[in-house]
């Protein structure tokens, strides 16, 4: 919850530093062809230095994200392979809340989940885990919810 909130005052701070100079300038009364040509710069460094940054900014969530559920994996590797098999339960409900997933659409993630567990199960063994195969683990599941448009409004948007 702590850093959903770090990225939600970093995307403000980014878009307001970014921003404040274009709306500075266009309080002045005679805009020179230099303040024109700032004004210019000023809006394209907003277009091009937020998405950048909002990319390295998920590469990094992605990155701690994925040692994360390695941990994870690790501690409830075999509830969650039970959890896979039979459609829900107590590792279902954790996996939905760390995806945003509202409490009164658990039972539907828990089907996702079921429906992909051809590709979650081998990823879930832990003599094989690797940061790698977590962030796989990560990528199969926020891909599947992303077709769902019922889940999609609660995730972020990340580059596939």
């Amino acid at each position: 919850m702590t850093s959903r909130l770090f990225v939600a005052v970093l995307l403000v701070a980014l878009q307001m530093s970014f921003a404040a100079p274009v709306f500075a300038q266009q309080d002045v009364d005679e805009m020179d062809v230099a303040g024109a040509y700032s004004l210019t710069t000023s809006s394209y460094a907003m277009a091009i230095t937020v998405p950048v940054g909002l990319t390295v900014l998920v590469a990094v969530l992605l990155l701690r994200s994925s040692s994360e559920m390695e941990s994870y994996i690790k501690e409830n590797s075999v509830a969650l392979q039970h959890d896979l098999h039979m459609g829900g339960g107590e590792t279902s409900a954790e996996l939905a809340m760390m995806f945003n997933v509202p409490a009164e659409q658990h039972a539907e993630f828990a089907q996702v989940l079921t429906e992909n567990r051809g590709e979650l199960l081998p990823l879930t063994d832990v003599d094989a885990l690797t940061p790698q195969r977590a962030g796989t683990f990560v990528r199969v599941i926020y891909n599947a919810l992303m077709e769902k448009p019922e889940f999609a409004q609660h995730l972020p948007r990340i580059g596939a």
